[in-house]
């Protein structure tokens, strides 16, 4: 339990503004047991790569791909490469899944990453497979591979790959503009937060959300953010630094309050962070 809260203390504290990586560490400083973190401004990748990144994620090799506004950004570790997505569109979100495959969520465009004939990564589209009457479509705010299939979510609607098949479904009215809200992957189920309201949590699945609000019963404190939680569970982030541990498996039996238990309380710090920060994005990368 220590170790996990230490890590999300780790990632939150990095990110504040004015926190020093290892290598901007002051002399004198012990850095025994602090992890190694290397900072890329635009400056260090591709010169043809904007300086705004949208989603992150990263394959079975350990390759990074970043959601940027003028394409999908790669990096090996080593190279940075920036890969063009139909005429120059920005990238808004990405995912991979079992098989290392990269699926792209654009401005009107879907799609995924394959190798050509010379094995360069191009990008692939995937809106030939859409029905007529849906081509025409916005920004993909949300992208998730599933076990099942590949979930790229608009503001009001789902296309949903399931790999030879595309299908086109209407969000639920309850979870419409979830473009505005955090959607988290947890052990292959969506969650997505009303930002607008902090108070409200839905599942999506092809289309259709389940609201769980009631059963996480989050009363005076708003919801800051839900993330993976072990053994299958998820943990979400009160205002107030409470958190709360729930098994899906059982609140989905809509009995009030089945499966949620206390979380442990989080750093002052951390509390902080996520109560004057938007989070976006959590993408987990191997160590």
């Amino acid at each position: 339990m220590k170790s996990f809260l230490f890590s999300i203390h780790i990632v939150c504290l990095s990110l504040m503004p004015g926190a020093p990586s290892r290598a901007e560490a002051k002399p004198g400083i012990n850095e025994i047991g602090s992890p190694f973190i290397q900072n890329y401004s635009p400056h260090d990748y591709d010169p043809k790569a904007h300086s705004q990144n949208w989603d992150a994620t990263q394959d079975q090799r350990g390759v990074m791909y970043f959601a940027n506004q003028n394409g999908v950004l790669v990096f090996d570790g080593v190279h940075w490469e920036l890969i063009q997505v139909g005429n120059n569109l920005p990238v808004r979100s990405l995912d991979v899944d079992q098989n290392s495959t990269v699926h792209i969520g654009s401005a009107g465009e879907l799609g995924f990453l394959a190798p050509d004939a010379s094995g360069k990564l191009i990008f692939h589209s995937l809106t030939q497979h859409i029905p007529e009457k849906h081509k025409k479509f916005g920004l993909i705010y949300h992208t998730f591979a599933t076990e099942k299939g590949v979930m790229f979510v608009t503001n009001d609607t789902v296309y949903y790959w399931s790999g030879d098949n595309m299908s086109v479904s209407p969000i639920d009215a309850m979870a419409q503009k979830v473009g505005n809200a955090f959607c988290n992957k947890i052990y292959n189920r969506i969650y997505c937060i009303d930002y607008s309201t902090q108070t409200k949590v839905y599942v999506l699945s092809e289309g259709r959300s389940k609201d769980l609000t009631a059963h996480l019963n989050p009363k005076l404190h708003k919801l800051s953010t839900i993330l993976p939680y072990p053994n299958g569970k998820a943990l979400v982030f009160l205002s107030d630094g409470h958190t709360i541990i729930f098994d899906p498996n059982q609140t989905f039996h809509n009995v009030e309050g089945a499966g949620l238990m206390a979380g442990p309380p989080l750093p002052k710090q951390v509390v902080d962070y996520l109560n004057t920060n938007r989070t976006y994005r959590h993408p987990k990368f191997l160590d």
